[in-house]
């Protein structure tokens, strides 16, 4: 066996190695084309999470009620007493408001989610058929290479180089087909559907909108005010100088230690809420400069496409006076159509870089 056959061989035997691992849709199927909304609907309806959350829910509302119905019962001892009528409300009101808080970031997570693997599905399908025509380009190119290097106008070598050609833009082929079931897989796990379920999804064109914002430290102001978890540390840290204000009021006399530890927690809260603070600001400045260097992208490509197409004009003017070939304007062609496809998947870049900015927000 010579030494093209043996690569060509190996290449074979990995792309059916890795046609093996391919996940195969078919044995349940979702009856309904899924649009974007519809599919955001399905993923919010059966989440385990989100039904988790709503428990969550349901306990803190219980638990809140009961400490209000209780704040004026007595207690197993006068420190209890006290806590009824303040320490346990402000808790039970901190946790349920806390969960709510937790419940509305999950589901903006999961709407993102939503949104990412749809749309990346649907550019990994056009991306496919692209590839797919590539290789049949190719593969007719061979032909009429052969039909050359018979009448001796073109060298055996380059027949070499087009099947290798060919070998290589089909393994590329092969991972985009595997790249797209794992967002089908991603897709299902997020409907709570069986991986192997099989679905179409509608058309839809990436949404895009310019974001902007006008004052980014007004921006960080307000959500350092309406932060869930940054105002549950908040409230954790005034429970603990109310319980250490409770034992100062008893002043039994062998409290001193565990007021000193309570100091002691409530000054570590205050570091861990300035932490927090910083850490906020961070998110919110970095996914903001994200979001600028998505569009910046956006931008670039927009140019490529514009010079390509300068490009190509010029190209089909000199094929009708014989200067360049049918086939190198094919090619010119296909290099714009996957140019485009790559300005479609950065606009979904600055999308997706849009949403998670505003996901840092509540009221957003």
């Amino acid at each position: 066996m010579n030494k093209k056959n043996v690569l060509r061989s190996m290449v074979l035997l990995i792309l059916f190695g890795s046609l093996i691992i391919v996940p195969i849709f078919g044995k349940s199927r979702v009856n309904t084309t899924l649009d974007i909304e519809t599919l955001k609907l399905a993923v919010l309806k059966d989440n385990v999470s989100l039904k988790k959350y709503d428990e969550s829910i349901r306990v803190a509302e219980f638990k809140l009620k009961k400490a209000e119905d209780e704040e004026d019962e007595g207690g197993s001892s006068t420190l209890e007493y006290l806590k009824k009528s303040d320490y346990y409300p402000k808790e039970a009101e901190m946790l349920l408001d806390y969960a709510k808080w937790s419940r509305i970031k999950k589901e903006q997570e999961l709407k993102l989610d939503s949104e990412k693997y749809y749309y990346t599905y649907l550019l990994l399908e056009d991306e496919i058929n692209l590839q797919e025509e590539k290789i049949k380009r190719i593969e007719n190119n061979l032909e009429d290479t052969k039909k050359r290097v018979t009448l001796g106008l073109d060298k055996r070598s380059i027949l070499m180089q087009l099947e290798n050609k060919i070998d290589n833009e089909t393994f590329v082929l092969n991972e985009l087909i595997n790249e797209k079931d794992k967002a089908g897989m991603e897709i299902n796990v997020l409907m709570n559907k069986p991986m192997n379920t099989e679905f179409e999804l509608k058309s839809s064109d990436i949404p895009f909108k310019v974001y902007k914002v006008d004052d980014i430290n007004t921006k960080i102001s307000e959500t350092l005010e309406d932060h869930g978890e940054l105002n549950k540390m908040i409230i954790e840290k005034s429970l603990i100088y109310i319980e250490s204000k409770l034992y100062r009021e008893l002043d039994s006399g062998d409290d001193e230690k565990k007021i000193t530890d309570l100091n002691e927690d409530g000054v570590e809260k205050e570091c861990d809420i300035e932490d927090k603070k910083v850490s906020i600001e961070y998110d919110i400045r970095s996914s903001y400069n994200k979001l600028l260097n998505a569009y910046d992208s956006i931008t670039i490509q927009e140019v490529a496409i514009k010079d390509l197409k300068i490009d190509e004009d010029a190209a089909r003017k000199r094929l009708e006076v014989g200067l360049v070939t049918k086939s190198s304007v094919d090619e010119l062609e296909e290099t714009i159509a996957f140019k485009e496809l790559e300005l479609k998947q950065a606009k979904l870049d600055y999308y997706i870089a849009v949403q998670s900015f505003k996901n840092l927000f509540i009221n957003e």
